[in-house]
């Protein structure tokens, strides 16, 4: 996915890898834009914004699009959730409260990757990553309910690619299919799970499940996935990951 790489090298500089290879045996995988990502960044990047960037209405318009989701400009995010977070990193990636009230970590979080379009050469959201709030707690059929919200309307699906495993780490993956979808991005922004391209179309929504949040001298909270950690239930989630293609990140 070559133009996604792109995007991800600003992600880089905050994490080591931000494409994951699959679950080891031993330790879940965590997601390179979720709750430990965010955690690492200065607190007062919740609490302050960041100019938008410019307005984009003369956008081409895809039927079944949504305003709001993957193949979208930014617009309606910004309608919805007001401006970026400081957290930003412009022009490739941006941040929301998603939750009105609550600030990260309490507060649920939403960040966005973009990529230009590939009839109009507009930025477009090709990722988004929905972090649950301490406040928050999700469910996976919530945050099924919550990935679907965001991708077109024309979507065909789910299909289940993993299920969760406990025992040898492995998170749940689903896998969707829109036409639409498929000429907003070129073709090679579709990858497959061995890394070579994809279905045009295709989109895959990767759980990542909640663990224990544990105290740190510093009074502030961190949370774990690695190895020794076992999720709270097997019911909730600490994020989800939607991403072009078929190969899930967790």
């Amino acid at each position: 996915m070559k133009g996604f790489y792109r995007t991800s090298l600003i992600v880089c500089t905050l994490i080591s890898v931000f494409f994951l290879t699959s679950c080891s045996a031993n330790a879940y995988q965590d997601n390179p834009v979720g709750y430990n990502f965010l955690f690492k960044l200065d607190s007062s990047s919740f609490t302050k914004t960041i100019t938008p960037p410019a307005d984009t209405t003369k956008a081409k318009v895809y039927a079944h699009v949504k305003d709001l989701g993957i193949g979208s400009t930014l617009a309606g995010f910004i309608t919805k959730y007001g401006a970026p977070l400081k957290a930003s990193q412009p022009p490739t990636m941006y941040v929301f409260r998603a939750s009105t009230l609550d600030v990260f970590p309490k507060g649920s979080t939403i960040i966005v990757s973009l990529e230009n379009g590939n009839q109009d050469m507009v930025p477009r959201v090709v990722q988004i990553s929905y972090v649950a709030g301490d406040n928050h707690p999700t469910t996976y059929a919530q945050a099924q309910t919550i990935a679907e919200s965001f991708l077109p309307d024309d979507i065909v699906g789910p299909s289940t690619i993993n299920k969760f495993n406990g025992n040898t780490a492995v998170c749940l993956s689903k896998s969707y299919s829109s036409a639409a979808l498929s000429t907003v991005f070129p073709a090679q922004d579709f990858t497959a799970a061995d890394g070579s391209v994809a279905k045009a179309g295709t989109v895959v929504a990767s759980f990542f499940p909640h663990f224990s949040h544990q105290d740190q001298y510093n009074n502030q909270q961190q949370e774990h996935t690695g190895s020794g950690y076992d999720p709270d239930t097997s019911d909730t989630i600490s994020s989800v990951l939607i991403t072009p293609g078929t190969k899930p990140y967790c």
